[in-house]
């Protein structure tokens, strides 16, 4: 047993690591196989020791040959939660057992429950090609081993917590009642014992409960906020925004330079407030230099009692810019800041600080099997088009989110989005996001109508301190258009070729993070975009994981490599455009640290 142990820790890793490839990428990426057969390797290596291995979880913890590992690591966790989310107890491979078999063991675990499941047990379809690997049988090891026939007993008995949770869940779905103190209790619990995947898939049962039960728009809003209550959330900090307020002295020589150089000091500014007075066209433009400056353009408020300023080159090319004649009152210039500001900077957890506490790395690691299960396993076809997306986690847990939802009409949506916070915080919100979105964006009229709606079920649950800045798009076919809403969310590039040179064009968007800016000032925000993809074009959205991507010297991917990397991968299709920029970043990070997830999602017109 001894000799077995470390062997075990190392497939278990490893196991977790196939996992996440598997629902990551298709089966036949030379990345899954790779994963897999380093898995199996373990496997075979633990099957050379003794002739027949068994392995399983009981109340979170993983059971080796009949006995409990004591010290649970969040690698161990993670593998406890994947093979427990199937309602597998246990698992024994004997030697002798293919990495075929193995294959359609893991196939097992990734596929949907109701793909898998029948009734409460596994769909014995599934189980035919298993001959040397099979399934929920430790308690006869145990009996082999000589453990207690308590200890036997505790092994095979099935666990009822989410049944007890999906009753709770639906005496708020179905008649808006039940006891609030209880299901939140249940929630935390299902989510501190490491089966906090199980979460989503019942959150989306509630949706699909209120489809069933005719739930009305606002009984469905009440409901979904009793439940968003009930969910377990970490405190976070509200880091305020910052922002320069700048004014032309009597001379008009001082200001902008001052200005200039507090936006270059390496401070993250969500704004600045500049008042031009009297000056005409001409003495706004400081604004191109403003516009260079800093790692993005930080959003403007422009003041003056000139109405040409609007028009001059300056104020029209600047990438953020809201301008206000004066004379105008205070609130409406707050509220405008509030409208265009960037959001707090979030500082991510390094892989040292999360190593350092082993509760905060369970935290993390809790999260991060949310995040893995929020994303989507397929995207759907559409004729004419090609969607692709990419996907890198982070050492620790950077927020990302991204999913494809089917609409009606042939239509497709697109959800790319990050989250503030980290941890269990962060997953939550990811929860939420996507089980509003999914409730909500089938019946809407319209990108900025889903968002609004959006909106208006999450940021009144969001604890202070947490948001998130998203982007949904709309692809419909018919007419070869998406229609982008951001909130505060990266503007999405589209590749196109003009005169025989590729292009690269920002898609002008705006709007404000969801719960960062709320109430009537959100909606006045939001700008709904219309791209027309021609033949070969690509439309590329991406999260900040990718332009910011840092190398050890600390010197980011910016938006410059970013460009030539959308460049060479122009002429290839969406799959391949993705990777190229995926390539791109990983090739100038080399060996720092992720410090962020990285997504990219890519729809592209066929030639």
């Amino acid at each position: 047993m001894s000799d077995l142990m470390p062997l075990a820790l190392d497939f278990a890793r490893a196991f977790n690591k196939a996992v996440r490839s598997f629902r990551m990428y298709s089966p036949t990426h030379p990345q899954v196989a790779h994963d897999m057969q380093e898995a199996f390797g373990w496997l075979e290596k633990m099957t050379a020791v003794e002739a027949t291995v068994a392995m399983g979880t009981r109340d979170g913890s993983m059971i080796i040959q009949g006995r409990p590992v004591r010290e649970m690591t969040a690698g161990l966790k993670s593998f406890c939660d994947v093979i427990s989310a199937r309602g597998i107890s246990s698992f024994s491979a004997q030697r002798g057992a293919t990495l075929t078999e193995f294959a359609a063991f893991v196939d097992i675990l990734v596929k949907k429950p109701e793909e898998v499941m029948k009734g409460d047990a596994l769909n014995p379809e599934f189980l035919k090609p298993l001959h040397k690997i099979r399934i929920n049988e430790l308690r006869f090891v145990a009996l082999e081993d000589g453990a207690s026939e308590g200890a036997i007993q505790a092994l095979s008995a099935g666990g009822t917590q989410q049944h007890e949770l999906m009753s709770l869940l639906g005496a708020y779905v179905t008649a808006g009642t039940g006891d609030a103190t209880q299901l939140s209790d249940g929630l935390t619990s299902l989510i501190q014992k490491g089966n906090a995947a199980d979460l989503v898939t019942m959150m989306d049962d509630v949706v699909s409960q209120m489809d069933e039960a005719g739930i009305s728009k606002e009984q469905r809003v009440q409901r979904m906020s009793q439940i968003f209550h009930s969910l377990p959330f970490t405190e976070e900090v509200q880091k305020l925004q910052r922002v320069i307020v700048m004014q032309f002295d009597a001379e008009g020589a001082e200001s902008p330079p001052l200005a200039i150089e507090k936006l270059g000091d390496g401070t993250h500014w969500s704004g600045l407030v500049a008042d031009a007075g009297f000056r005409g066209p001409e003495g706004v433009r400081f604004l191109d230099q403003v516009a260079r400056t800093g790692k993005k353009p930080v959003p403007v408020v422009l003041l003056s009692w000139d109405e040409a300023v609007r028009e001059s080159p300056a104020v029209t090319n600047y990438p953020n810019l809201r301008f206000i004649s004066q004379p105008t009152d205070p609130p409406v210039i707050t509220g405008a800041i509030d409208e265009i500001a960037l959001p707090p900077h979030i500082d991510r957890l390094t892989q040292e600080q999360v190593t350092a506490d082993p509760m905060v790395a369970g935290e993390m690691e809790r999260a991060r099997q949310i995040q893995a299960k929020l994303l989507p396993t397929s995207i759907p076809e559409v004729a004419g088009f090609e969607i692709a997306a990419q996907y890198i986690p982070a050492q620790t847990v950077g927020g990302d989110y991204y999913d494809v939802l089917a609409l009606p009409g042939g239509r497709l949506g697109f959800i790319i989005a990050d989250v503030s916070g980290k941890g269990i915080s962060a997953a939550m919100i990811m929860v939420m996001a996507r089980t509003v979105f999914h409730s909500v964006a089938p019946g809407a009229a319209s990108a900025k109508e889903a968002v609004l709606e959006a909106n208006a079920r999450l940021t009144p649950d969001l604890p202070p301190g947490l948001f998130l800045t998203l982007a949904y798009a709309i692809l419909d076919p018919a007419t070869a258009t998406v229609t982008i809403v951001s909130c505060g969310h990266n503007p999405p590039l589209l590749w196109a070729r003009f005169d025989n040179s590729s292009i690269i064009q920002t898609v002008e968007v705006q709007g404000a993070a969801m719960g960062l800016v709320r109430g009537p000032a959100f909606e006045r925000s939001l700008k709904e975009s219309v791209v027309h993809l021609q033949p070969g074009e690509h439309l590329l959205m991406h999260t900040d994981g990718v332009n910011e991507a840092m190398d050890f010297a600390s010197e980011e991917f910016g938006d410059k490599k970013l460009f030539r990397a959308m460049k060479r991968g122009g002429e290839k299709d969406a799959t391949g455009m993705a990777q190229e920029v995926v390539n791109a970043v990983m090739h100038h990070r080399g060996e720092a640290p992720a410090s962020d997830d990285i997504t990219v999602l890519v729809v592209r017109r066929q030639p």
